[in-house]
């Protein structure tokens, strides 16, 4: 098989591992519709027929061969299938398929194919061949054009007339209830066909079923449900996962069958109560221009248990109405048939644009030898599942990958795990989703010995370098700041800036030899709180207690000073600085300054006296020199009288 897969995913819109897978089936189908003994004997029915044969746009793809048996010669059947399977193996082996295995039950033949996808995956494909359905419904299978999408052709194949297949499509989505059997019904609904033919043939169909009484069935019950799972959703394309209303797509699927139950015939709800309740097939259910064989049967009822011997009679008739009993009864044993399914863990925290691992594990009871189905339901959108392989024999553990993508919505979510055989079993086990926002780093890969540095840009965190040890590859680290201190860590034993927690994902503690954690102070903080610079630490809270980091000082600018401080591990980090010491009293300097402040004050008083006390008493004696002789004496010139100021007077008026 050669194809340009991402060419191709980017032409349909479908995923690369299911179109891969749908390339294929195309090819083994291929072979088998020019192989003489096969495309005589092997008519494609099931999903992968409708879809890929009677839609002109390709509603979904479908992931397995589904077929029945034809018995077209008197040869033996049972010698013709061994002829079968010899057949396919050759096939397979021409393909360059190695790993494949064939579980051959009475009612079904299945061929398990393992193989290694182009993405070097592990993966599986299934081919099916029903041995009961040896005769047509309708008189002659058709062939008709399949698309093999990977080569943009169509290839003959032998298929059911068109009624027959909708027909088994219609009685599978209500007895196995799976999302893509109810998405094929609406799919039917709007094709053309005969409402007549396809009515009678979903009649006699359903009489296939032990007890399905068709028309009682309360169909909204049957559905209801049923919601959209993975399997559904990674067979259709990318636009419609997003766009496809499933509620609607019940609601049509809904009004599709109860259309059909409300023109079923008075004779032909006669002919199911007569079938059930006597064990009586009236063969003028469908006219003999369209008829194949005519068919009877007696249905005996197992205890509820189904394990054990037990004896039923058997009554016979031919095609021209004789009946003939057997006189002695036929022991049939009835073993157990059945499996038990867990999954762990029952809860899951995941990451926006992360993903998640959850353990399947199924265990055999009694003789239990037939696949059993996976599928998932109750995911958001956005959000996609994955199995190791979509069935398989048990016992067996596989892994469900869950994928959460960047729009998925945040909250906790319940998932429901199934598993399906064609035994009937149906077990569930439940698993709770939690979707959380996107890690602040994704990690692709650090080789071991080196160092890689990753910018957080946080408003105290700004970078982390880590050296790693072992190789780290799909990691992730998720950095987050609080506004308070978390509930689960006591608070420092000095004033704390801001607590910082480092989660990691596929990096344990062991797989780094260091981490070195840059971050950066508040000025503001550091000023209001009187915090010593050189005190400012990078604490890790491990083994219940804050242990102090190896912290530097690396730049000071005027808002902040920034520091990088290392740790050999990632948890809960806080930043604490202690605050300034006040200096210690020098008694020499300080003698000094009081002396000199005491002789200060002094002499201010002293300057404050003498300006209040009369001239007299602080004025010095000084020698007087002796007075000159009168005549030497200068004149002294008279002195004018001042002019007499005017007294002003104040007063009221």
């Amino acid at each position: 098989m050669h194809y340009d897969l991402n060419r191709l995913a980017r032409k349909e819109n479908f995923d690369v591992r299911v179109l891969e897978k749908l390339c294929r089936i195309s090819d083994i189908l291929e072979e088998i519709s020019q192989d003489p003994l096969l495309k005589t004997r092997l008519s494609l029915t099931g999903g992968t027929a409708l879809n890929l044969i009677h839609t002109k746009e390709i509603p979904r793809l479908s992931v397995d061969l589904d077929f029945n048996y034809r018995h077209v010669d008197d040869e033996d059947w049972g010698t013709v299938r061994d002829k079968i399977d010899d057949r396919l193996k050759k096939i397979l082996r021409a393909m360059n398929y190695t790993s494949f295995s064939i579980n051959a039950t009475y009612p079904l033949g299945r061929i398990t194919v393992d193989y290694t996808n182009q993405a070097g995956r592990n993966d599986k494909l299934k081919i099916e061949i029903g041995y009961m359905r040896r005769f047509p419904l309708l008189k002659n299978d058709t062939r008709m054009g399949f698309h093999h999408l990977g080569k943009d052709e169509s290839i003959k194949v032998l298929t059911p007339k068109r009624e027959e297949l909708f027909a088994g499509k219609l009685i599978t989505g209500i007895t196995r209830r799976t999302p893509r059997d109810i998405f094929d019904i609406g799919t039917i609904s709007q094709l053309e066909f005969n409402p007549t033919l396809l009515r009678k043939c979903t009649v006699l169909d359903s009489l296939t079923v032990e007890g399905l009484r068709f028309h009682e069935l309360k169909l909204d019950r049957v559905f209801n449900q049923v919601s959209m799972d993975t399997n559904l959703a990674n067979l259709l394309t990318r636009d419609s996962r997003r766009s496809t209303d499933f509620s609607k797509v019940k609601e049509n699927a809904i009004e599709f069958c109860e259309e059909i139950q409300v023109n079923l015939t008075p004779s032909e709800i006669q002919a199911i109560e007569q079938f059930y309740d006597k064990g009586e097939f009236n063969p003028d259910l469908i006219t003999p221009n369209h008829y194949k064989e005519r068919i009877s049967r007696e249905d005996a009822e197992a205890p509820s248990d189904h394990v054990g011997t037990f004896y039923w009679r058997v009554k016979a008739v031919d095609e021209m109405g004789h009946e003939g009993e057997w006189s002695k009864s036929l022991p049939v044993q009835i073993y157990l048939r059945d499996f038990n399914f867990t999954i762990n863990p029952t809860s899951s925290k995941i990451r926006r644009t992360r993903y998640g691992l959850v353990k399947i594990t199924a265990e055999r009871l009694g003789s239990h030898e037939n696949i059993i189905d996976l599928s998932c339901s109750g995911q958001p959108s956005g959000v996609r599942v994955f199995f190791d392989a979509i069935g398989a024999v048990p016992s067996f553990k596989y892994h469900m990958t869950i994928a959460v993508e960047e729009e998925a919505p945040l909250g906790t979510y319940e998932l429901t795990v199934t598993g399906r055989d064609s035994y009937n079993n149906e077990h569930s086990d439940n698993c709770q989703l939690t979707i959380l926002k996107k890690p602040t780093v994704t990690i692709s890969r650090i080789n071991a010995g080196e160092e890689s540095t990753f910018n957080i840009g946080k408003q105290k965190i700004l970078k982390v370098s880590i050296s790693a040890m072992k190789q780290i590859e799909n990691a992730a680290l998720t950095v987050k700041e609080y506004s308070e201190k978390p509930s689960e860590v006591p608070s420092p034993k000095t004033p704390t800036y801001g607590y910082i927690s480092f989660e990691t994902e596929e990096i344990e503690n062991q797989d780094i030899s260091n981490a070195t954690i840059e971050f950066r102070v508040s000025r503001d903080w550091i000023n209001q709180n009187n915090i010593d610079e050189d005190t400012i630490k990078l604490n890790k809270y491990s083994a219940g207690e804050w242990q102090s980091l190896s912290t530097e000082k690396s730049e000071e600018y005027a808002s902040h000073i920034y520091f990088s401080a290392e740790t050999s591990e990632f948890s809960i980090f806080a930043i604490t600085g202690g605050k300034k010491k006040p200096s210690p009293y020098n008694w020499l300097t300080g003698w000094k300054f009081l002396s000199a402040l005491s002789i200060i004050i002094l002499l201010l008083i002293i300057l404050a006296w003498r300006k209040k006390a009369p001239k007299e008493e602080w004025a010095e004696e000084v020698e007087k020199p002796p007075e000159a002789p009168e005549e030497e004496r200068p004149k002294k010139e008279p002195e004018e009288e001042a002019p007499e100021e005017e007294e002003e007077e104040w007063g009221f008026e």
